[in-house]
């Protein structure tokens, strides 16, 4: 069990053990859980940590059929654990990260038709406000158009009245330089 992780540069490196990872700010951060004990004396251990800036692609990678070593009620507790704390499943997410240069309008334009299937039959007006000449992004699209629908439905669930919804992006200032990288554990 662990994770195989593609930089920027082309390297991989695989990060054995983890089960879970976390991509926060400028660190994406590998982990391994004791999920087998009571969740109020669950423990993590930082097994890895890389830029989030230089990775390009996570793949989840599955120990072999004969290595086995969690059970299926640990999996099963596990989801009813998240499923009752409210937690997502991303962090337990086997599925690809594939990270690509792609534009604000495209991702904005993905979001709004999947919007505009989830509302179908019911007029909701967006309006939409694009700083021209954004540069691209590099992301997950798939990953980013989910937010930007969860964002867009949670607008119009909890708007009062007839919802006037706007979508906007614009430049933010440039980025502070990179600090250096920290050593990997």
């Amino acid at each position: 069990m662990g994770y195989e992780v593609t930089t920027a540069d082309g390297t991989t490196e695989l990060v054995t053990g983890a089960d879970t990872y976390q991509q926060e700010g400028p660190l994406t951060t590998f982990f391994r859980t004791d999920a087998g004990r009571r969740v109020v004396d669950c423990w993590s251990v930082r097994l890895a940590s890389f830029r989030t800036a230089e990775v390009t692609k996570i793949r989840r990678v599955e120990p072999a059929a004969d290595s086995a070593d969690i059970p299926a009620i640990t999996k099963a507790m596990r989801e009813d654990v998240l499923h009752v704390a409210g937690f997502p499943e991303i962090a337990f997410a086997s599925t690809d990260v594939e990270l690509r240069p792609d534009t604000v309008p495209d991702i904005v334009d993905a979001a709004l038709a999947a919007f505009r299937i989830v509302t179908v039959g019911r007029e909701v007006p967006v309006k939409v406000e694009l700083e021209e000449g954004l540069p691209p992004v590099v992301a997950d699209r798939g990953a980013l158009v989910d937010a930007l629908v969860n964002l867009l439905v949670n607008a119009l669930k909890y708007s009062e009245g007839e919802p006037r919804i706007t979508v906007s992006a614009r430049r933010g200032p440039p980025p502070a330089p990179r600090p250096p990288r920290p050593p990997r554990l």
